[in-house]
């Protein structure tokens, strides 16, 4: 080995001398683990890293649904704690709620849990106690406590108002404490709501004992369901969506496809750079190669033809992992702006831990493996005896047949990343043009919670809402104000109406005062607005949109199917012209708007718990008000409602195009690396391949060839695999969308006419532009001046 040392260190100076072959084999690798570990980090923090719930492993969300599963207050009694479970807990969905801090009125986030919920997940305070059971006490949130508390210990104990109640503070939350979003204070539930209530309005979470699989208490709770059906009001077809999924799956739901999705793009351009590797490493290893046949005849053998290829492999993984890890956490940081803030633990996606690292080495370490698996076979003396042998040395011809495999595959694989990419894109495109049905200029909203201390009756939310509707409307160029739970995009909150044939079906309840439709530039097709003389002493009306009247028919009634309620239908006095509420990729859903004066007081009762309420103004002088001024128009109304989330309508519909804008920001960078990557390889071996073949062009140069002669030939050879790899490409991009794969990813179809035709189109302009370059190069050659 001490002999050896010399010719180790003369051998990586030589790569310091040279850097050329270094730099691009370093960079080449680099750009593949900066694509994976871009891709990895937001996997390791949401997929792998467990959730901060100490008895994770062992809780199950049930109830119906897939990919988020609630339940009904009457059917979470009826399963109780079922055999297998150690305990339950349930909490509501979380809430808008007025907060008083000593001077300062917010408008936060609440949730409403049982005494179970926190114990189930095995969550404790961070400081303070465990919710005791009273019903005036609350837990607050890490940084609940550090904003507002001042991060005080003594704050434990002190008192808050929360919707015009005083609630003394139990505890703090552990700050990593998150579920689906974040809540600033937990509120106690009491009981678990009206046990006769048959609305899915619950999240329920069961520990379960050692033993107790999640399969099987999904069983018990499809069996319970499927045996309580009449009573509870489901369709037969429905009960296969009742069970139980494990928290993990839970929480993870939304983020999961899509991670996997960009994973699969990185892994693609890493493989795109092990092939340029490969592809470099077979041209220094055909350039060695009469240096290697050398060592041989004087006696190398095994770890001493061994470690100089060792050495390199090293070197190159070293900076290529070194400058992959800085790279791939700026992209990954540059990639959380492009995340919804709902998914699981967002602070952990830019985290750059042990498991990154890992990662990024033995990705490195593979590729390189599999790049220098070729190398040996021109350091082997049988090899060398066998090509000497035959009296022709073959190993270029070998080299010249690798690469132009290399080139195919790779530019076959940048060609599925682009057609994804520009598929995505088209998908954005499109979804941008989609008419939504409503005029989003000149409209500001904010968000109040009429709570029910002090605005305890529907007389007094109305009243309130007609004072703000005066204050506000009287503001410099506002020409229309308006309350609704109902906004033209975005939110979902449905009641049961019954069809003409008798069922009942869920959908889209709007509660709305006069001012509402024109604030949120909706459109009358026929008919009237609500109107101020819509009181309950009239004849109780409602607007339907068209989607309304596909579904359920031209009736001119509309019946509301509560449980346990009597209620007079409906008259339908106008028709409201469709809007994309659950976005341009949907078609619009059946809507009932009803006037907020005439919603039965047991309705409002129940459903003022899970409706927000928004405040929208139109006039060309809404987008000039800010926070401050609404809240002193506000505050001069009512003191202590607290105003949040004032912005443009508009902003609305950017957010609901935010998912496909990410998914094409991101699939056209790994696209563009994936791209940029097949192009210096088609380009770095063609120049390799015109070098080693200066004195053939020139021959044929001398020979009469023309410049265009040779320009033709070299684009042919070079044109020819890429050419075939774009063709592959294609037909795996098609194979995969056929099969549904691509479209069950991105949920629209990503291969078209167009979609091919601009990828080919491109990629046939770059693979020219990449080999063209050397080709040039070749037809210029002075056949004078080489053969000489």
């Amino acid at each position: 080995m001490t002999s050896r040392l010399p010719d180790l260190i003369g051998r990586l100076r030589g790569l310091f001398r040279h850097p050329g072959y270094l730099a691009m084999a370093s960079l080449t690798l680099a750009l593949g683990v900066a694509a994976m570990v871009s891709a990895f980090v937001p996997v390791n923090g949401l997929l792998l890293r467990p959730p901060p719930f100490p008895n994770h492993e062992h809780v199950a969300f049930y109830g119906r649904g897939a990919e988020y599963r609630s339940i009904s207050p009457r059917l979470y009694n009826l399963l109780a704690t079922p055999e297998g479970v150690r305990s339950t807990g349930v909490a509501r969905v979380s809430e808008a709620i007025n907060v008083s801090v000593g001077e300062h009125i917010l408008l936060l986030r609440g949730q409403r849990v049982n005494m179970g919920f926190l114990p189930t997940l095995g969550v404790m305070p961070e400081i303070g106690h465990p919710f005791s059971g009273d019903t005036d006490e609350t837990m607050v949130s890490w940084d609940f406590w550090r904003t507002w508390l001042e991060a005080d210990a003594h704050a434990i104990g002190s008192t808050i108002l929360i919707n015009g109640r005083p609630f003394h503070v139990r505890g703090v939350l552990p700050p990593s404490y998150r579920l689906f979003e974040d809540v600033d204070v937990l509120l106690p539930l009491g009981n678990e709501g009206d046990v006769a209530d048959h609305a899915s309005n619950l999240m329920a979470v069961a520990w379960l004992a050692p033993g107790t699989s999640i399969d099987s208490f999904a069983r018990q709770v499809n069996q319970v369901a499927t045996r309580h059906a009449g009573e509870l009001g489901i369709p037969k077809d429905q009960l296969g969506g009742y069970g139980a999924t494990s928290l993990a799956a839970q929480v993870t739901a939304s983020s999961r496809p899509t991670l996997l999705l960009f994973l699969g793009c990185g892994a693609l351009v890493l493989l795109i750079a092990g092939l340029n590797l490969s592809s470099l490493m077979l041209v220094r290893a055909m350039a060695k190669s009469r240096e290697v046949e050398l060592q041989v005849a004087l006696g190398a053998r095994g770890y001493r033809l061994w470690l100089p290829l060792a050495a390199e492999a090293t070197l190159i993984g070293t900076l290529a992992v070194t400058m992959g890890l800085q790279l791939g956490g700026f992209l990954a940081h540059m990639f959380t702006r492009f995340l919804p803030g709902a998914w699981f633990a967002p602070d952990a996606l830019v985290r750059i831990d042990w498991r990154v690292r890992l990662f990024a080495v033995v990705v490195a370490m593979i590729v390189l493996a599999i790049a220098t698996s070729g190398r040996p076979l021109y350091r082997r003396p049988e090899g060398i005896s066998r090509r000497h042998h035959d009296g022709a040395p073959r190993s270029g011809a070998v080299v010249v047949h690798a690469r132009r495999i290399v080139g195919t595959a790779q530019t076959a694989l940048a060609t599925i990343l682009l057609v994804l990419s520009v598929g995505m894109i088209v998908r954005w495109w499109n979804l941008d043009q989609v008419p939504l049905g409503f005029r989003a200029d000149q409209a500001l909203l904010f968000e109040v919670s009429p709570d029910e201390v002090q605005y305890p009756s529907l007389n007094d939310v109305v009243t309130l809402a007609d004072r703000l509707r005066h204050h506000l409307g009287a503001l410099p160029g506002i020409d229309s104000v308006g309350l609704s739970n109902h906004l033209p995009i975005t939110g979902r909150f449905i009641m049961p109406f019954k069809a003409t044939d008798g069922g009942v079906q869920h959908i889209q309840y709007a509660v709305i005062t006069p001012g509402a439709m024109e604030a949120m530039g909706m459109e009358i097709l026929r008919g009237r607005q609500l109107e101020e003389g819509d009181t309950p002493d009239t004849l109780p009306v409602a607007l339907v949109n068209e989607a309304y009247l596909r579904a359920f028919g031209s009736d001119d009634v509309v019946r509301p199917a509560l449980p346990g309620d009597t209620i007079d239908p409906l008259h339908i006095v106008g028709v409201v012209a469709d809007t994309r509420h659950a976005g341009p990729d949907r078609d619009p859903e059946p809507t009932v708007f009803l006037p907020l004066a005439q919603v039965p007081r047991s309705t409002f009762t129940f459903a003022r718990r899970f409706m927000a309420m928004h405040v929208i103004m139109r006039g060309p002088g809404a987008l000039t008000l800010d926070a401050t001024t609404i809240a002193s128009v506000v505050h001069s109304v009512a003191p202590a409602l607290a105003v949040s989330d004032v912005r443009a309508l508009q902003s609305d519909i950017n957010a609901v195009l935010d998912p496909s804008r990410r998914d094409a920001v991101l699939s056209t960078a790994f696209a563009m690396v994936a791209v940029i990557l097949a192009c210096i390889g088609l380009y770095s071996s063609q120049s390799v391949d015109v070098a080693m073949r200066r004195g053939e062009f020139a021959m044929m140069g001398a020979m009469g060839a023309t410049p265009g002669d040779l320009l033709g030939r070299v684009l042919s050879r070079g044109c020819g695999p890429a050419f075939a790899g774009v063709a592959i490409g294609l037909a795996i991009a098609a194979w995969l969308s056929g099969r549904g794969w691509m479209d069950r990813l991105t949920s629209w179809k990503i291969v078209d006419t167009t979609v091919v035709t601009f990828v080919s189109l491109v990629m046939v302009l770059l693979t020219l532009a990449a080999c063209g370059i050397p080709a040039m190069r070749a037809a210029r050659i002075d056949p004078l001046h080489v053969i000489r």
